[in-house]
Parts: structure tokens; C-alpha cells; sequence
């Protein structure tokens, strides 16, 4: 599952769990980390935001999540990219708003939920354009490792709400992420 080259991130959602983040910087050397919602329109929530945090299939962090029962496997994927560093954090900040027929909406991708819906519902053309210099986002479900690829690397988004949804894609996104957290519930 992992790769030779590139750069492994692991995305966590500290608004569902902080502990995490200062377990990681207990028990690591050398932490290479960024908060997402800095220089974004949602930069005055910082305290909630997700954190970038550069991983090795190796490290500590990476073991937990891989092996984790409890709510660390839920609130962390895991990329993979062969881009820059500063390309990659560019898009991932870009992504946090998209465009919506209602307005921008603020995008929490790295949910668990939203990324298997998005992964069942996006046509990989689109899936492309969503993850741009990501070539694979893992996820735990259900104990397993999963992973969507994207086979056509895409330039890194350049503003916030340059990825839009259409009105089909929202309704079969909604359909899917219902169906994730009815499954969710009864497990």
C-alpha cells in the first residue's frame, strides 16, 4: 500500500479530537506540521482546524492510525503526492470552500464520511480535479485500508471555490454520505 517516492501527509481533524495533535508532539522527535486554516477565510477558527502533518509508514503516528479501533482512524486520512510541499498545502487550504448553487460552502474533505462519498459519487475526471497533485488519499473503514487513486495529476487549485459541485453531484454525494452514516450507525 505504500509507495517508494514521494512525501506520505496525514490530515487530522483536531476539531473532533485535540488530543491527538499533543500526543504527537510527545512521543515524536521532529514534528513537520500546518495548520490548513491559516492564510484561509476560516484562519479565525484556528484552534479547529485540521493540521497537515508529514508522515513515513514508519513513525509512530502512522502505526497508530493504520492499527487504531478508537476515533484516531475516523479523524485522519492519510495522502500520498509526488509534488512540493508548499503545492500541496496551497490546494488542500484552496479546497477548504467550494462552490455550491447556493454560494460557497465550507468543504470538511477530510472527513471520513465526506471522502468515501466523494469517492463513490465523483467521476474520476472529477475526483482528479478534487484531489489535483494528490495521487492517493487512504482511509481506515471499517479496519481496512482503503484507497482512492487519482490517475491524472491536475494542477493545484489556485483560489478558494475554483472546485464546484453541480446540483447532480451534490445530490449523489448527499445520497452516498446518508448512506455512510445510516452504516456508521449501525455498527
Amino acid at each position: 500500500m505504500t509507495e517508494k517516492s514521494g512525501q506520505y501527509y496525514m490530515i487530522i481533524d483536531q476539531a473532533r479530537d485535540n488530543s491527538s495533535l499533543q500526543e504527537l508532539y510527545t512521543t515524536q522527535e521532529s514534528v513537520e506540521a500546518e495548520i490548513l486554516y491559516l492564510d484561509t477565510p476560516l484562519a479565525s477558527g484556528k484552534e479547529l482546524s485540521p493540521w497537515l502533518v508529514k508522515v513515513r509508514p514508519d513513525d509512530p503516528l502512522w502505526q497508530r492510525w493504520q492499527q487504531s479501533n478508537d476515533i484516531f482512524s475516523v479523524i485522519s486520512v492519510v495522502i500520498h503526492t509526488e509534488q512540493p510541499h508548499e503545492e500541496v498545502l496551497a490546494h488542500l487550504r484552496h479546497l477548504l470552500e467550494f462552490s455550491s448553487p447556493g454560494g460557497p460552502l465550507w468543504f470538511r474533505y477530510y472527513s471520513l464520511n465526506t471522502l468515501l462519498s466523494l469517492g463513490q459519487s465523483l467521476p474520476d475526471k472529477r475526483f482528479s480535479i478534487l484531489s489535483g497533485p494528490i495521487n492517493k488519499w487512504l482511509i481506515i473503514n471499517q479496519q481496512k485500508i482503503m484507497a482512492y487513486s487519482n490517475e491524472v495529476i491536475t494542477p493545484a487549485l489556485t483560489h478558494f471555490s475554483e472546485f464546484a459541485l453541480s446540483e447532480d453531484e451534490i445530490e449523489q454525494f448527499s445520497t452516498h454520505y446518508s448512506q455512510t452514516k445510516k452504516e456508521e450507525a449501525t455498527q
